[in-house]
């Protein structure tokens, strides 16, 4: 599970990486962007319609709301578009490398193509 949480305003953020996506791992999200809000302040959390996410099961700490999106809707999250990008750079990085790789073999061992 990748759980982030912004406040753009403060430029302020919560994440968490965990093994796996689950009421337990949500709750556990929740309690650090809860931990995160300054008092007297509540904190807005945008979630789409992961069972985690629209359970009964899941206590919502006080100062947080959650809003639901409507079901597969990610580019109306603005996270899901960096973590859209951050892959995009991860994935030419490693192609990159790959390509560098082939291209010092190519030139070692005198292999033109």
């Amino acid at each position: 599970m990748r759980g982030r949480a912004v406040c753009p305003a403060k430029d302020r953020g919560v994440a968490l990486v965990l093994p796996i996506a689950n009421i337990e791992a949500m709750r556990l999200h929740l309690t650090e962007i809860s931990k995160a809000i300054s008092k007297g302040r509540h904190g807005l959390v945008i979630v789409d319609q992961a069972a985690w996410h629209t359970t009964h099961h899941l206590e919502i700490p006080v100062n947080i709301t959650l809003l639901n999106l409507p079901p597969v809707s990610p580019e109306l999250n603005p996270v899901e578009r960096i973590w859209e990008n951050l892959e995009k750079i991860h994935w030419q990085t490693v192609v990159l490398k790959i390509s560098m790789i082939l291209l010092s073999l190519v030139v070692r061992h005198g292999m033109y193509l």
